[in-house]
Parts: C-alpha cells; structure tokens; sequence
C-alpha cells in the first residue's frame, strides 16, 4: 500500500491544480494530516503551491525569503557591537601581553618558576634566579621537574 505523500504525488499528478478540500476528500482523510502532508512536500520540492493549488514540483527545495524584521535588524546591530568589542577585546589582550610576557603564560609555569628560582638562590646563583624568574629557562630540568611535580 502506497504511502500518504505517494497517494498525494499520485493525485496531484493525475489532477493537477486541485486544493486541499479537494485532496482532502480523494484521499478520506483529516484536514490536518492532508495539510500537514502538503506542506511538507511542498518544502521538499516535490509539490509546488500556486494560489492554493497544487502542482508536481520541479524537485527544487522550497526556500522561503523572509524580509529582515526590525528584530532582525537589532540582533545584527547587537552581533557586529559585540564583534567590535571582541576585536577590541583581542587588540588590548595582545598589547598587555607584549608589555607583561607573563600574563600568556600559564599559572602552573610561573608556580614552577618560582621554586626552580628558589632553588637557585638558596644556592647562591643569582644570574640563574633571574633568568628563570624571566622565563629564559623554561625547558631546564630543575623547572620541569618542579612543573611535573606540582601537576601531577
């Protein structure tokens, strides 16, 4: 037994131009279930709708072209503010990372740092304390070895 969208193709194929009252009674059923059918084969493509009447598609997707409402409008407005403040937001991050290197390095990182350079001044070797505290020595043992301990 064919289905509802095929016994409607096959309607509308027989007698083109008819509406739904008139789908409807050749097929015996409820309004709604006809209309609901109609409606979808009309998005898929397969059926087209002019002035109520229905035709054999040309397979195309229906694209329904809405005009922009005013709430449309104000979304856009609210999106191209928020990108502009996101650019705005990206330009001051790259900035303050140039003047301070450390804010783009994790927090684990500067934890490490801090007990490989206490390590170096309990030693007594200051030029180390202050390469390790500006980062030059990030991949030094002492410093990986303090960052696997501290994220493990």
């Amino acid at each position: 037994m064919p289905s509802q969208h095929e016994r409607i193709i096959e309607i509308v194929t027989e007698f083109p131009g008819l509406v739904v009252s008139e789908i409807r009674e050749l097929l015996d059923l409820e309004g709604g279930r006809v209309s609901a059918r109609l409606s979808e084969l009309v998005k898929s493509g397969k059926l087209k709708r002019e002035s109520g009447q229905y035709f054999i598609g040309d397979g195309e997707p229906l694209v329904l072209k809405k005009e922009p409402s005013k709430k449309d409008y104000n979304a856009l407005a609210r999106i191209a503010a928020l990108e502009e403040a996101l650019a705005d937001a990206l330009t001051w991050q790259t900035e303050a990372i140039k003047r301070f290197p450390d804010l783009a390095v994790k927090p684990e990182v500067l934890a490490a740092r801090k007990v490989a350079a206490k390590y170096y001044e309990d030693v007594g070797d200051t030029k180390m304390v202050r390469a390790i505290t500006l980062g030059a020595h990030d991949n030094a043992p002492v410093v990986q070895i303090a960052l696997r301990a501290m994220t493990t």
